[in-house]
């Protein structure tokens, strides 16, 4: 879809592990938009084309910035979640990387 409208993204989040380590499940795909506005507008034309409801298609006005190994094992440390924590070891090792001290996982409040 997107790529037929020529929108400018990337696939990151749980899916960006998999290519970087190993598969895992996740229940959603989190894109990264180029946010250009011409970009932009052939993003929320295609999602209009696919049938998504036009007040969420209104609210794409924002991007995420390009998210490479150190941003992504920096950003899932940061959060903390049990499977961040996992997604963090299997990074590591697939790089080859030593372990950094882990922080433990959040617990909810």
């Amino acid at each position: 879809m997107f790529a037929d409208a020529g929108v400018r993204y990337l696939v990151i989040g749980g899916h960006a592990v998999s290519l970087h380590a190993r598969p895992r499940t996740t229940k959603d795909l989190d894109l990264w938009l180029d946010a250009a506005p011409e970009n932009i507008g052939r993003a929320c034309a295609a999602l209009l084309r696919f049938g998504v409801p036009d007040e969420i298609v209104a609210n794409l006005r924002t991007a995420r910035p390009d998210i490479g190994r150190d941003d992504l094992l920096a950003s899932k440390r940061a959060v903390g979640r049990p499977q961040d924590l996992r997604d963090v070891r299997a990074i590591e090792r697939a790089a080859g990387m030593e372990p950094q001290k882990r922080p433990r996982a959040r617990r909810k409040p």
